[in-house]
């Protein structure tokens, strides 16, 4: 997981400017986070736009690690994103992704 983390900061700058770090990763699920500090918007909450991009790396890393699991050499873009915010965030943002898809047939 720091490998791809690694990765994540030296081809997508912004995350690393952004603080992301790797939590955990397991069969149960992913988590990301970043810290708030680095991710303040003018009302002193997080930017949208840092929440908005942990989601998408989120998925993207969760994606990626189940590619490597199952040694597939997928070139994986994400191609739509929707998000809505319900409140403001005031603490450092974490995502957690919960359980796994299973590897498609399609994908083999």
């Amino acid at each position: 997981m720091e490998s791809l983390i690694e990765y994540l900061h030296t081809h997508v700058p912004q995350t690393k400017n952004m603080g992301f770090q790797a939590g955990e990763y397991s069969d149960s699920g992913l988590a990301l986070h970043a810290p708030l500090s680095l991710n303040l918007n003018d009302k002193q909450t997080a930017f949208g736009g840092t929440l908005a991009t942990l989601c998408t790396i989120a998925g993207w890393t969760m994606v990626s690690m189940i590619c490597r699991e199952e040694s597939l050499a997928i070139d994986i873009v994400v191609t739509e994103s929707q998000i809505k915010y319900r409140s403001p965030v005031r603490c450092d943002p974490i995502i957690a992704w919960k359980g796994r898809n299973p590897v498609p047939d399609c994908w083999t």
